[in-house]
């Protein structure tokens, strides 16, 4: 249910020049409705699902009540931080590609420059994101054309449990994916001058060489 109140979201948008393939940076500006939505990334080849958005300043976890500025560490740490219930094969699988994708945007200067228009580092904000299973309802619903179900402007990650059943490169691709929406980037239908998600995975793969 959306509430009465609305505000400006800045949302900086990243996209491959005209004919060129290199980044250039531009600022949105939209009005948004304060509510409980989601962005999901798609499975590559499968067409992104009718999402929705939520804006998120470290608010407190509502399973947990415990505030994301209180369990993420300083920006000096660089291994995911994946919650307890994630079950083993899925964790092993976000470890795995959690080192891949910090690596690439570590190595890769037109990976790394993904994060600019947003004035952050990927591997921080890839280090700072929240990794929590995705529960049943999110399973048999947005889990279906997505590897992960994630919040623009927070930092709650909800993995869907496919993920096991592709490579690690591929995952690595969803994770920075995330990360951007983590950084702030909007995405399509919920913002309709920004890319849809399919088009943010081929950027993420082109940029940081993955698949």
């Amino acid at each position: 249910m959306w509430t009465a109140m609305t505000r400006n979201l800045r949302c900086p948008a990243v996209r491959p020049a005209d004919g060129e393939g290199s980044m250039r940076p531009r600022t949105l500006v939209i009005t948004m409705a304060i509510a409980t939505l989601f962005v999901a990334t798609p499975v590559h080849g499968d067409e992104p699902e009718e999402g929705t958005v939520t804006v998120k300043h470290m608010a407190p976890d509502t399973a947990t009540g415990v505030s994301h500025a209180d369990i993420v560490s300083p920006s000096s740490r660089r291994e995911p931080w994946i919650h307890s219930s994630m079950p083993e094969a899925m964790r092993a699988k976000i470890e795995r590609a959690f080192e891949i994708a910090a690596e690439r945007v570590r190595l890769y200067p037109e990976c790394a420059g993904l994060f600019s228009p947003f004035e952050v580092d990927g591997v921080d904000l890839l280090a700072r994101s929240l990794y929590y299973p995705a529960g049943p309802r999110l399973q048999t619903t947005r889990c279906r054309h997505a590897f992960a179900v994630t919040e623009v402007g927070g930092p709650t990650i909800r993995v869907c449990r496919k993920v096991t059943a592709h490579s690690d490169e591929r995952v690595a691709t969803a994770l920075i994916h995330e990360a951007l929406h983590h950084a702030g980037l909007c995405e399509y239908p919920h913002d309709r001058t920004a890319m849809p998600s399919g088009e943010i995975n081929n950027l993420v793969a082109q940029k940081c060489g993955l698949p």
